[in-house]
Formats: structure tokens, sequence, C-alpha cells
């Protein structure tokens, strides 16, 4: 499966010394932290466990914006990242290693919100939040906290209809790849590049 990664130069010359790449938590978001928690546990049950050194996965993506865009354009992310260099990464990974999700979609576990099947299904849920007089921002109950992440599967469903238009049209949909280890032999062509950003 090819995939493509965006990471620093300094990572990415680590990585070459050791031969693999893990994810190191302690860059991770806290508020962000129960998604990639959540996501980390749905790799495990659907592809693999994950390696004793680690309990976060890689990020890539399969798709950028699109079947026509599939490779990050670096116009793009020149703007996007923080001062530094950088590479990205043309990886080649078997597919039994990877988790594929709709990466517009992934910003409803990111935020901790129900992701609705249609209209009917949004307001449905809205309902049990009046009945049981629970606020929209959380912190949510158990049983509502339960709802909400397993309206989250929906994610990896990528040929699923979206009657209520919560991710791309297909012709701009954005597909993330995770999986647990990066290893140097993955990695099958490497474009330097430096964030036009300027310093603070």
């Amino acid at each position: 499966m090819r995939l493509w990664k965006i990471i620093s130069r300094p990572t990415y010359e680590t990585s070459i010394h050791d031969g693999r790449l893990v994810c190191d938590d302690h860059f991770m978001e806290q508020d962000w932290r129960l998604a990639y928690e959540w996501m980390a546990l749905q790799l495990t049950k659907r592809v693999v466990p994950s390696p004793a050194d680690t309990r976060f996965p890689q990020w890539a993506w399969s798709q950028w914006e699109g079947p026509e865009c599939k490779r990050p354009d670096l116009r793009t992310f020149r703007h996007r990242v923080a001062p530094g260099e950088y590479v990205r990464l043309t990886l080649e990974i078997d597919p039994d290693r990877v988790l594929l999700s709709d990466f517009d979609e992934w910003h409803f576990p990111l935020n901790n919100w129900y992701l609705p099947f249609d209209e009917a299904d949004a307001k449905k849920f809205e309902q049990i939040l009046v009945r049981d007089h629970v606020a929209f921002g959380g912190p949510h109950p158990p049983h509502i906290q339960n709802l909400i992440e397993a309206s989250w599967h929906r994610i990896f469903d990528l040929g699923a209809e979206d009657p209520y238009g919560t991710r791309s049209k297909p012709e701009h949909q954005s597909i993330q790849a995770t999986f647990w280890e990066l290893f140097i032999d993955d990695v099958i062509d490497v474009t330097h590049f430096s964030s036009c950003v300027a310093a603070e």
C-alpha cells in the first residue's frame, strides 16, 4: 500500500539511525488524548496489537485530497507546518499493518462529538440528550459517552453513503492511515522541504 508521511528532518534522521520510528506521546495534545486512545484501540482490534514500546499509532496519508491528488502537495504544507526542515516520505507498507479512516470524520472523535448517520439519527441523539438533561459540551455520563464512541466507527466505512454530509465528496475525500511502526525499509522515496512560515 502506497502512503505518504510528513515529519521533521531530525525525526527522519533519527529513524534512519535506529531503523524504526514509533510514536512519542510526550508531544501529544492532551485535549485529543481520548481520540488517540480510541484510535489505538481500533488499530489493536481491527489490525494488530501494539508493540511493547508504543501505545499510539503513526499517522500517514493514503489519499490527501481525492483519488487524483493522493500525494500531499508541499506547496500547501510549506505554509502549514512550524518553521524548520521537513521530509515527505513515500512509503510502501503491507496493507495488513494499516487501518484507513476518513480524515474529515476523524474530527468527530477529536472533538468528542457524536457522528450521525443522517439527520434523523442526529435528531434522535439530541432528543436523548434533552431527555437525560445532558449538555452538548460534556463531560458526558457513561451511557452517552458510549453512544458517542459507538458512532465513531463510521469513519472506517470509506465507501458508505454520507446523507448527513460529514465528509468531503469522493473527488475530494481525504483518507488517513494509521499503523504502529515505521521501518526505514518502508521508505521508498524522500523529498526534503522547508517551511515558509516565518519564525516569531
